[in-house]
């Protein structure tokens, strides 16, 4: 009995140092599972985090067109009403969430996407808000081992603001090419008029000392005309070519006076212009072809606003 006792107590101290080991190996599994439970809750967290973070819909269908998964983006991307749009679309066919114009357009292309292409479309769905709305919606197959399609992910973007700023990029193209094509013939008008000045001079020179002095006015004011529609020319050559102005003294009170020969005669009988400067030169650090710009422009728009016009 002696023997036997001591075999049973050696046994169980066997196993309670067995037990105690397997208990411990079970905390350190269990503390082990904790943590990856707790990484994993953490991960999902930042996932959804991200998911509505996202300026896009990011959603899971089912080959049946079910949703089996959704973010929250589904109404701001697509323009849907959020008081017609259904709070929660998962477990929802798409059929039901969209508006049927919008369905049937998409429809084809998911008929594509659950044959195995990855398929990629735009789609104009103006709104009150937003006359120029548009979506661009990505279909990927989700393929199993047997090469299945199982299932469709589904990412939508509103790309109005994308338009926006590709239309701008054209434009600011086309605008290049027109400046360019205004350079080019600004430079032809402007040898153009540098030879009728040149005939102007020479034909001031053979009236001598006529007394034509209409003839003498005449070919004073034309040529003045000339030097102006030269500046003109000059004005839109360096705007096509960016070139900076060009600022200098400036005899303030000469080309207002130049000025004021060349805009009463384009004005009605009913309107008056009356220059009145001090009696010293007025003399300014301006680009001078600016300035005149700046003057005629304002003289044509005053004429162009007066009543009875």
């Amino acid at each position: 009995l002696k023997e036997r006792s001591e075999f049973l107590s050696d046994r169980l101290l066997q196993d309670s140092a067995r037990l105690s080991e397997t208990n411990r190996q079970l905390l350190a599994a269990n503390r082990a599972l904790e943590e990856v439970k707790y990484a994993l809750t953490a991960s999902e967290d930042r996932l959804q985090v991200i998911n509505k973070s996202l300026p896009a819909h990011i959603a899971y269908l089912d080959r049946n067109l079910v949703y089996r998964f959704s973010n929250l983006r589904l109404p701001e991307i697509w323009g849907i009403p959020k008081n017609s749009a259904k709070k929660e679309v998962v477990g929802e066919k798409m059929e039901d969430i969209f508006p049927s114009d919008i369905f049937n357009y998409l429809k084809p292309f998911l008929e594509q996407s659950l044959d195995g292409e990855t398929i990629s479309t735009e789609y104009d769905n103006p709104t009150e808000a937003q006359p120029d709305h548009a979506v661009r919606v990505v279909f990927t197959p989700e393929k199993n081992q047997k090469g299945e399609v199982i299932g469709l992910f589904v990412l939508s973007t509103d790309i109005t603001d994308q338009r926006k700023v590709a239309n701008s990029i054209i434009n600011a193209q086309r605008l290049e090419a027109v400046t360019q094509l205004t350079g080019g013939l600004a430079h032809d008008l402007n040898n153009i008029l540098t030879i009728v000045l040149g005939n102007l001079s020479r034909l001031q020179e053979q009236l001598g000392d006529t007394e034509d002095d209409d003839a003498e006015n005449t070919i004073i004011s034309t040529k003045k005309a000339a030097r102006r529609a030269a500046r003109i020319m000059e004005s839109l050559v360096a705007f096509s070519r960016r070139r900076a102005l060009e600022p200098r003294a400036t005899n303030v009170s000469r080309v207002l006076r130049e000025l004021y020969g060349l805009a009463v005669p384009n004005l009605p009988p009913s309107i008056q212009l009356k220059l009145e400067m001090p009696d010293a030169s007025m003399t300014a650090f301006i680009d001078e072809s600016a300035f005149q710009d700046a003057v005629i422009n304002l003289l044509f728009n005053a004429r162009d606003a007066l009543p009875g016009r």
